[in-house]
């Protein structure tokens, strides 16, 4: 990067450094909390909090795992707290698929479905995180229920790796909004979007693209059988860049919904990856699951690279590559190397969405 910009534009660029850090740290803090003591906040612990400081139980709540995560070393300013809200049930449990499709616990090989749970003020990630400006704070949207809440789910090797939850309902919503005509899935866990997919009358098939033969089982013989329009639902069982590459154009889709991912880790790579392939079905409209954290964590190494630039690296070296990370901060930086940048608002422009998803799908290619 070509950076010029003058004293007043660098302090606001440091902060926006110092605020990456802190985005990172909150992203770890929550994390753990998440995987470990989430369960262990009840309703009488949140009660007590509540009629103590004489506030909401949302932020009796925030309170309290202010608390559990500073006994991590964590300290955490307040605005990461800001998220956190009572979630109501019915808004899920009304939802066609929860109300339609049911199955008993089934295993096939390593792939087992199961029916897991969210204690009473158990916490959990219900949206994607939130980016609120200015500043490109990223505040995690939290969720909880006061009663039990049920949910299906496919574990592998007893870890849940697809499960029909408020998050998976949230966050693909907007592209359920969005297909119609011919539609490409990429990944068919539960079916969830293929089964909301086929309900709209404007959508008049989905084809399910997905290679492990035992997911395809368990959704052939025990899930498919209870769409309401079962007709629309084509599987092939292929990998999901094979099919890009080599049989999307002559499909013809309208739409191509990709979600391969468990996680924006894991997730950004192939996110970028199939970004590469979008050139060759020029008439498909690609839609990504959880992009926008993606684009975060992409937005992300963009900061690191300035923040390395402003520490006298220069030119950046090429790293040697440990982890798909590193390979993506690696052609970043050569892609962004005579990028100008002369004022602190032009950094800004560079790290909002749009520009991010022009970054990354010339990146790709």
């Amino acid at each position: 990067m070509k950076i010029t910009w003058n004293d007043a534009d660098q302090r606001k660029v440091l902060s926006l450094i110092q605020r990456k850090d802190e985005n990172i740290l909150a992203a770890e803090a929550f994390l753990s909390f998440l995987q470990n003591d989430a369960y262990l906040i009840s309703k009488a612990k949140v009660i007590k909090k509540a009629m103590k400081h004489k506030v909401s139980d949302e932020q009796a709540l925030g309170m309290l795992m202010k608390e559990s995560i500073q006994k991590y070393g964590f300290s955490l300013d307040e605005v990461y707290f800001q998220g956190i809200k009572k979630l109501d049930a019915s808004t899920y449990t009304s939802n066609p698929y929860y109300q339609h499709i049911h199955t008993l616990p089934k295993q096939a090989k390593q792939w087992e479905l199961s029916e897991e749970s969210y204690c009473p003020y158990q916490v959990f990630d219900y949206q994607e995180v939130r980016l609120q400006n200015p500043g490109f704070i990223e505040i995690p949207q939290l969720g909880y229920f006061d009663k039990p809440f049920s949910y299906l789910a496919v574990l592998e090797n007893d870890t849940v790796w697809m499960s029909i939850t408020p998050n998976e309902i949230e966050t693909m919503q907007i592209a359920i909004n969005e297909v119609e005509g011919h539609v490409v899935c990429y990944g068919l866990g539960l079916g969830y979007f293929a089964y909301m997919a086929s309900l709209k009358p404007t959508v008049k098939c989905v084809t399910i693209v997905e290679k492990d033969p035992h997911v395809i089982a368990l959704f052939t013989h025990d899930l498919l059988p209870q769409f309401d329009e079962k007709d629309k639902i084509e599987i092939v069982p292929s990998d999901a860049f094979t099919y890009a590459q080599h049989q999307l154009k002559e499909a013809n889709a309208d739409f191509a919904f990709v979600d391969l991912w468990h996680d924006p880790l894991d997730g950004l790579p192939m996110y970028l990856t199939m970004k590469s392939y979008e050139k060759d079905a020029p008439n498909t409209r690609f839609l990504y699951w959880i992009e926008s954290s993606m684009l975060t964590m992409l937005r992300r190494a963009i900061v690191t690279l300035v923040e390395e630039q402003l520490q006298g690296f220069g030119e950046m070296p090429q790293r040697s590559v440990q982890n798909p990370i590193d390979g993506i901060l690696n052609g970043l930086s050569k892609f962004l190397k005579d990028y100008p940048l002369s004022t602190y608002d032009e950094l800004v422009v560079l790290l909002q969405e749009s520009t991010l998803q022009r970054i990354a799908r010339e990146l790709s290619q």
